[in-house]
């Protein structure tokens, strides 16, 4: 009895195209971080974190502040605030990359952390998909994040299987 099989050489050139995407997701993801610095930038815009909870209004010491001749328009008239929007240099901050192997986000404004977490004197108003306090941070599950989280998850599976990112 003989067994004869076919299409091995085409099955081992599947695989090996599957390997070589496996080694190298940038494409992917760099679509992936270009999603995530929106995902962020919609916290800005909304006021909400990326998980899905609102941020606490400013302190009535802050708006005082703020309505004392800061945010005029050219116009002379009051512009209105958004949270954490005052200046715009910590929007402005966000980035993400993607490599072979990451996807790397944040900001390198150093006072974005105290806002991100809170400290004792200021709560927190996340702006980063992210959940947890420094050094025991983690990927945000709820909310718009854990949706984005699960449609990176998603479009890497489906790039490395048939080269497709979308």
């Amino acid at each position: 009895m003989a067994v004869e099989v076919k299409g091995l050489a085409e099955a081992i050139r599947h695989l090996e195209a599957v390997q070589a995407r496996a080694r190298n997701l940038k494409p992917v993801l760099d679509v992936a971080a270009a999603d995530t610095v929106a995902l962020i930038d919609d916290a800005f815009e909304t006021s909400i974190s990326p998980s899905g909870r609102p941020w606490p209004g400013l302190a009535s010491s802050t708006e005082r502040q703020r309505r004392k001749g800061r945010g005029r328009g050219s116009d002379g008239t009051t512009l209105p605030h958004k949270i954490l929007v005052d200046t715009g240099r910590l929007r402005g901050s966000i980035n993400a990359t993607g490599d072979a192997h990451n996807l790397r986000f944040g900001t390198n404004v150093g006072y974005g952390l105290f806002h991100q977490a809170g400290t004792r004197r200021m709560p927190s108003r996340a702006f980063l998909p992210i959940d947890g306090s420094p050094g025991l941070f983690a990927l945000a599950t709820s909310g718009p994040a854990g949706s984005h989280w699960q449609r990176v998850r998603d479009a890497v599976r489906r790039y490395v299987l048939t080269g497709e990112v979308s």
